[in-house]
């Protein structure tokens, strides 16, 4: 997910998050027809619901909810493949039972957290 916000703010690197929210001001010597405009404000508007729907953070959010056609117009075919990769992380994470979903949010089951505590004790060492 860093990756995939990574390359948005790449790709808008004039846009902070401040900007995708409205805030910067546009300047430039030549001013744009309105169908270039329309066209600069539809890609923002895209960028900007491709950014909430990448940073999962509203209630019930999943990576289904990334549209992939959206993040390939954005960063090409390996961020539509990366999102993909997560999807099955999630997926293969939910049935070996390490994932659950509460309430539309994901959480780790009590076998992560010993999993976690047992590779984390194993790795450090004594102090």
């Amino acid at each position: 997910m860093a990756r995939l916000a990574d390359a948005l703010r790449s790709r808008r690197p004039e846009l902070d998050r401040a900007g995708m929210s409205g805030s910067v001001q546009m300047s430039g010597e030549e001013p744009l027809g309105l169908g270039d405009a329309t066209t600069a404000l539809a890609e923002l508007a895209d960028l900007g619901e491709l950014e909430n729907a990448l940073g999962q953070d509203y209630p019930g959010a999943s990576l289904d909810d990334v549209d992939e056609e959206a993040v390939r117009r954005a960063f090409g075919r390996q961020a539509v493949d990366d999102i993909e990769a997560l999807r099955r992380i999630e997926r293969e994470l939910e049935r070996q039972g390490y994932l659950t979903r509460n309430a539309g949010q994901l959480e780790l089951t009590p076998k992560a957290v010993r999993r976690l505590g047992t590779r984390r004790c194993a790795g450090s060492s004594p102090t």
